[in-house]
């Protein structure tokens, strides 16, 4: 690419900006299309579904965070791609960044209560029957928190003109200082807490169901030819379809933390706002600018630095 670059008279650092930027659009118009379709079709088979169990009712709830996760994060981010400056209205941009750090928090929260709920469904079984409204008030506590833990964004964040002239939906800290201890709340609400929690919550689940299975080992030999109802597991008296619930549990919130790089740095653009093209200063080549905007992260220590101490993260 280089050696063509040459050849042809361009600055081949003007043809590596344009190709990253092109790998980077068409991986989020992928993403896009993957996140809004998969979804879809997971919210059609649930509505077709006669039978709708506690277990649906939190998988929609994913489906529709993950859903609303490509709309407003995924195509805010190509649009902005393909604009460069934030064109909107500033009461947009506080919007639009509230709302990506909204769904950030409802992703993870929604998985927490997913995990409360398969708790009370396997330790307290008889209080889990009765009470049908705990699952509808686990998505409403997971929702109200993260509404009300993302209300800093609409302060944090605003349109303002940078110095390179650039308008941007930025980050109005007075230093950049302040992101480091913002930034460790956040991950302790979005990431550490959770995983805590949600560890905790399956370790006493899977400690529950080999305890039953153990002190049930009797009863169940007492069956005639050792064989329990079809309605139960071979682990003792704990229904198939409970332990069927937690193994789709595990697996959607394992395979949600797997996605958590992508919506990490999604995240991490939502609460930043940093577009690296801002590393430039007056004093800057334009093609540098070109191939910082676009390949790397800068921080205030090397704004307006040359490019090689803008790092890709």
């Amino acid at each position: 690419m280089r050696a063509e670059a040459h050849e042809t008279g361009v600055d081949p650092k003007v043809v590596v900006a344009v190709a990253v930027m092109t790998e980077q659009l068409v991986t989020l118009w992928i993403l896009f299309i993957v996140t809004i379709a998969g979804n879809a079709i997971v919210l059609f088979s649930i509505w077709r579904r006669k039978r709708k169990s506690r277990m649906t009712y939190f998988v929609t709830q994913l489906a529709i965070t993950d859903s609303f996760t490509g709309l407003i994060n995924i195509m805010t981010d190509i649009i902005w791609r393909y604009t460069g400056d934030f064109m909107a209205p500033d009461i947009v941009c506080r919007v639009v960044r509230y709302f990506q750090v909204v769904l950030l928090y409802a992703s993870t929260y929604v998985l927490v209560s997913l995990s409360i709920d398969r708790y009370h469904a396997i330790v307290y079984p008889m209080k889990f029957l009765q009470g049908e409204r705990q699952a509808k008030v686990l998505i409403g506590v997971a929702w109200s928190l993260s509404f009300l833990f993302s209300i800093p964004t609409l302060i944090i964040f605003g349109k303002r003109q940078l110095s390179n002239g650039e308008v941007q939906c930025w980050a109005l800290w007075p230093d950049d200082s302040y992101w480091i201890p913002y930034m460790t709340v956040v991950a302790f609400l979005v990431y550490f807490i959770p995983l805590i929690i949600i560890s905790v919550i399956y370790s006493i689940v899977i400690r529950t169901i080999w305890m039953k299975s153990k002190a049930q080992a009797v009863i169940i030999s007492s069956c005639p030819g050792g064989k329990t109802s079809s309605g139960y597991s071979s682990r003792g008296f704990i229904s198939r379809a409970k332990v069927k619930a937690i193994k789709y549990s595990i697996v959607i919130i394992f395979g949600k933390e797997e996605l958590r790089g992508w919506q990490g740095l999604s995240g991490k653009g939502a609460m930043e706002g940093k577009r690296c093209r801002s590393c430039q200063n007056q004093n800057t080549s334009s093609t540098d600018n070109i191939l910082q905007s676009h390949t790397g992260t800068c921080t205030e220590e090397n704004r307006g630095s040359p490019p090689a101490l803008c790092t890709v993260k």
